[in-house]
């Protein structure tokens, strides 16, 4: 309507409850258009690219698959609910519909790598939704995805979907072990604070908390929830600022990362 607003809701998701009950995130339109403006600017978009939506639309990522291919004007492979749960019938349809970028949660990333297969068009894979972990799979990924990079982004339904990304310079480039979380997205800052909500020294581990526009509206239907996750901003330029509270330990490097 005429009195729509960035701060208007866009969607109300679920979480998962895996700390509770379920909360339906209010998301809004200035987060999810500032997670789409920031992927195009970050990693442009090709005249041939093609895009893929095969994630629930229970879970955030799903947003991000439908809206960043209708605003680029580039085609969108819909992948059927039976393939997208199959990590062979996800690759057939990825290798008919000629996909160049995807999201992929790590256990199917390392699910499809067992496959073997290569999937040539593959440009841009971002790995999302868990801690992601290698050990010796550079090799593999190199054969199964000999054109693509690998992203690796952060974030939760409370923050937009994405709120950082670790670009991978190359397949042999990427950590044996946890690959880093990388640094703060476009209109995004992140901040390491101790108990206290105090800032740590590079370095040292503390809780990460998310500001910025990404931040959801909070939780429907429930002001303590909203109020105990979406806390007063310490450092904040503007009155009314508020942080996201993840609920994870990381520490900071002096790059940023």
């Amino acid at each position: 309507g005429a009195g729509a607003t960035p701060a208007n809701a866009v969607y109300v998701i679920y979480t998962s409850g895996s700390t509770g009950l379920p909360k339906g995130v209010l998301g809004t339109h200035r987060a999810l258009m500032n997670r789409l403006a920031w992927a195009e600017a970050a990693f442009g978009l090709a005249h041939d690219d093609v895009l893929c939506q095969k994630t629930r639309i229970g879970f955030v990522d799903h947003a991000a698959e439908i809206f960043q291919a209708l605003v680029s004007a580039r085609p969108l492979l819909i992948v059927a609910r039976a393939q997208a749960g199959s990590p062979a019938g996800l690759a057939d349809a990825l290798a008919a519909g000629g996909v160049t970028r995807i999201t992929l949660v790590p256990t199917l990333l390392k699910a499809m790598l067992a496959l073997e297969r290569p999937l040539p068009a593959l440009r841009h894979i971002f790995c999302s939704g868990e801690a992601l972990v290698l050990g010796d799979e550079a090799a593999a990924l190199a054969r199964c995805f000999p054109n693509a990079r690998l992203s690796n982004v952060y974030g939760s339904t409370e923050v937009g979907a994405d709120v950082s990304c670790h670009r991978a310079a190359g397949w042999d480039a990427l950590p044996a072990g946890p690959v880093p979380i990388g640094r703060a997205i476009a209109n995004t800052d992140a901040w390491v604070l101790d108990e206290r909500m105090n800032r740590v020294p590079l370095g040292v581990v503390g809780q990460l908390y998310i500001g910025g526009a990404g931040l959801a509206r909070g939780y429907l239907g429930n002001a303590a929830a909203t109020a105990a996750s979406f806390v007063p901003h310490p450092f904040a330029s503007q009155p009314g600022e508020r942080l996201y509270n993840t609920g994870d330990l990381v520490r900071m490097d002096a790059s940023g990362t």
